[in-house]
């Protein structure tokens, strides 16, 4: 599992079969949480688009912004926050990179054409729920491979299935909200069976 803190939201990034193969190598574990770092980016620089275009937030339909142009907004974001322009990766990385691309355009393709009207009682189309949108629309095109799931503090959750549980929120509390934690720095963990099969 990979944590990323950011604006009091907090990513997490599960591998269920980059990690989850007993065979993996501490190696592969590196190249798996630098997919993940990329992962979060992408879908932070995206976030940030709908942030920063409040008509988009009050009426997706009519705010004049197509997928197409979402998508440039988001590589634009993607730019500032990594000082360099989007390249898509090879192998695991670029398939990576594609499946979220394609969940996020989808995701805004249909919210903006009114296909999908799931959006908030007035309508909204909420950073929070373009998030959880993409996340989900993420983990159903990896094909179960990996999957993005959203949370942060109590005080900030919109979504209640988006929750920490106990162990969720003692990483958030004891490390990201902690004194001397660097802002966007990455924890990471095995699972339990994985580490073990390791040491052992």
């Amino acid at each position: 599992m990979f944590y990323n803190s950011i604006n009091n939201l907090v990513y997490i990034m599960v591998f269920t079969l980059f990690l989850g193969l007993v065979s993996a190598l501490p190696a592969e574990a590196d190249d798996d949480e630098a997919i993940a770092k990329e992962i979060i980016l992408i879908l932070k620089a995206s976030r940030a688009v709908v942030v920063q275009n409040k008509p988009l937030i009050k009426n997706p339909r009519g705010a004049g912004i197509s997928a197409g142009k979402f998508m440039e907004l988001t590589l634009a974001n993607y730019g500032k926050a990594s000082g360099k322009p989007y390249a898509k990766g090879s192998g695991a990385m670029g398939d990576a990179q594609g499946k979220l691309m394609d969940a996020i355009r989808d995701v805004v393709y249909n919210v903006v054409s009114g296909k999908d009207k799931e959006l908030d009682p007035q309508g909204r189309f909420l950073p929070a729920i373009f998030a959880r949108k993409a996340a989900a629309r993420f983990g159903e095109t990896s094909g179960g491979k990996m999957y993005l799931r959203l949370t942060t503090r109590d005080d900030y959750i919109v979504n209640a299935a988006n929750k920490a549980d106990a162990w969720k929120k003692g990483v958030i509390d004891g490390k990201f909200m902690g004194g001397g934690w660097e802002k966007g720095k990455t924890f990471s963990k095995l699972p339990i069976t994985m580490a073990r099969k390791r040491s052992g």
